[in-house]
């Protein structure tokens, strides 16, 4: 009788190809990620890639959800994990986005959705999450909604902005900058009250005027400040 074959085992993970289809696109764009290219990268085969993905169309598919949920949804999860007022949330949430810098790859998506409408889809839905988490952690903080959605704006403006300058080129004196950036961002908000976990798209402010009826919907929110 035969001897039974056993299932090939893939060399790497789906979500290692990912990875390595996301670095290739930060240095070369969309055009350079291409199956063979990564195989060389990756010193594998290319049944590998075919183990996962059925061509290179699903891998970038994959590789633009990967980019949301590892630059957007899984940096969210910390700052909430953290816990802490608005504030503080703010503040972590600068220093893990800072610290990343992976504008090279936010640069080349944006290229990429200039022509190509999924991803162009991918760029807008993420862009709007992380506007709409900045202002709701503003408004939490107690700006007014209008005032939280621009200096939101402002604070992520400032996120892409800073990899694309220069000066000043030691690191002692620009990380010194961005911390005093940083605390610019922050001015004139409250230090707000203690919370516990939970995601900050249900927040009430703290400095807002609460009757008896905001107290109730404010336990039956889990408020947030």
């Amino acid at each position: 009788m035969p001897a039974v074959r056993k299932p090939i085992s893939p060399r790497l993970s789906r979500e290692s190809w990912l990875d390595a289809a996301l670095a290739l696109l930060a240095t070369g764009g969309s055009e350079a990620v291409k199956v063979e290219p990564l195989a060389r990268r990756l010193r594998v085969t290319k049944g590998s890639f075919y183990w996962h993905f059925r061509d290179r169309r699903e891998l970038l598919a994959a590789a633009l959800r990967r980019w949301e949920q590892v630059e957007t949804l899984a940096v969210l999860d910390a700052v909430e994990a953290g816990g802490g007022t608005a504030v503080e949330r703010l503040r972590r949430l600068f220093a893990i986005a800072f610290e990343r810098r992976i504008m090279e790859l936010e640069v080349a998506l944006r290229r990429w959705a200039a022509r190509e409408p999924r991803a162009r889809e991918a760029v807008v839905r993420v862009d709007g999450r992380r506007l709409a988490y900045l202002r709701d952690l503003y408004v939490a903080a107690g700006l007014a909604p209008e005032a939280a959605e621009a200096r939101g704006f402002v604070a992520y403006a400032a996120l892409f902005g800073e990899s694309f300058v220069r000066s000043p080129r030691d690191a002692k004196m620009r990380a010194a900058l961005i911390l005093r950036s940083t605390e610019l961002l922050l001015q004139g908000l409250p230090r707000g009250c203690p919370t516990g976990s939970g995601m900050v798209k249900r927040a009430v402010p703290c400095s807002r005027p609460r009757s008896s009826r905001s107290s109730t919907r404010a336990i039956k929110t889990r408020r947030r400040c």
